[in-house]
């Protein structure tokens, strides 16, 4: 399988569980980077030069960068809410990738920075429950519930 052809690679990603953040490269010049579903292990990234800086540090991020200037706007939305949502920061310059979000890039020369492709693999968008008995809706979360429980114990593998 070609881990660089996202057409291939974002069925797979969609359907993986888990507790996970990604990101993968060629070495050169073009990669990818990913979350799951509730961004458990945040990415940050910024570019300076012919440079790209990845790292689930967004302060290393910065450092490498220099990156001082505050976004205004960042900082109206953190003070009224308490984070900045989307793949914005408090700096600019410095961005993150978004809970179930794919996110491509590549080196253009013709425009001398990287070109970055942002597709949103899974939202959460709630529906009403259809017309269904309380006992059907119940048995609906039992079941739920035992799934996300065996799941864990899988992952705990033994341990406490």
């Amino acid at each position: 399988m070609n881990f660089m052809d996202e057409k291939n690679l974002i069925p797979i990603i969609n359907n993986l569980n888990g507790f996970w953040g990604a990101v993968v490269t060629d070495g050169q010049t073009s990669g990818w980077m990913a979350a799951d579903r509730i961004r458990s292990y945040p990415v940050f990234y910024a570019q300076k030069g012919r440079d790209l800086f990845i790292s689930s540090d967004a302060y290393w991020v910065r450092e490498q960068c220099g990156f001082t200037e505050i976004d205004k706007d960042a900082e109206q939305e953190f003070l009224m809410t308490g984070y900045v949502t989307g793949p914005d920061t408090l700096f600019v310059g410095l961005k993150q990738i978004q809970q179930g979000e794919f996110v491509s890039f590549e080196w253009s020369e013709v425009d001398g920075r990287y070109i970055f492709t942002s597709t949103r693999y899974y939202r959460y968008l709630h529906t009403a429950p259809d017309e269904t008995s309380l006992d059907v809706l119940l048995q609906k979360l039992d079941n739920a519930m035992i799934d996300a429980f065996n799941r864990l114990i899988d992952v705990a593998d033994g341990r406490t």
